[in-house]
């Protein structure tokens, strides 16, 4: 996965109802097309295989669709990662570093199911539905092993990534808004910035 992700359940038969398939990707795809604009708060923390706590951040999502997405990391340290229609790019204040990356790389993270509704991204997760939460299981993406969404309504609240080596990184979002301000997207960046471009 990209760095900039920091780096996307015990199944109880008797308690929860289930769907399995198109069913759920429809269902899911109902929650995420609700809503054209997005801004939420969000805690991360990450536990290795050993479930030892290994990072924790504090930060802002905003999302603006078909393709605006910017990902405001706060603290520890103060990070950007957000989209442009020519990449994506990773910026990190503390060692002031523009990284710029290929757009196609998004489409091996769980993220870009948020706000792009391309049914070929779709298409590369098993989904299925456990009351309130959506498990994808990613199709050839042998990094990670499966990603749980929950959501409050229609609000998404949580999502999870479990990595192929043990790792599990849960974003819980809070303050859920649906009206993002432009400025919200705007990066400045210090005059001393390295660029290192990939694309």
């Amino acid at each position: 996965m990209i760095k900039t992700l920091r780096l996307l359940i015990v199944l109880m038969l008797c308690s929860y109802s289930m769907s399995y398939g198109s069913d759920a990707r429809v269902q899911l795809q109902s929650k995420l097309n609700s809503f054209n604009m997005l801004t939420a708060s969000f805690e991360q923390e990450a536990k290795d295989a050993n479930n030892q706590v290994i990072s924790n951040s504090l930060g802002s999502l905003y999302i603006k669709k078909p393709m605006q997405f910017l990902m405001h990391t706060n603290s520890p340290d103060e990070t950007y990662l957000y989209t442009k229609e020519d990449g994506i790019y990773y910026y990190d204040t503390f060692v002031s570093q523009l990284s710029i990356y290929p757009l196609a790389n998004l489409d091996n993270e769980p993220f870009v199911l948020l706000y792009k509704q391309d049914e070929a991204i779709w298409d590369k997760y098993e989904i299925s539905q456990q009351q309130n939460s959506f498990i994808l299981k990613p199709k050839t993406n042998k990094n990670l092993k499966q990603v749980s969404l929950s959501f409050n309504g229609n609000n998404i609240s949580m999502i999870k990534l479990y990595m192929a080596d043990g790792i599990v990184n849960t974003y819980k979002f809070s303050n859920v808004g649906f009206k993002v301000d432009p400025n919200n997207f705007k990066v400045v960046l210090q005059e001393d910035t390295e660029i290192n471009d990939e694309r």
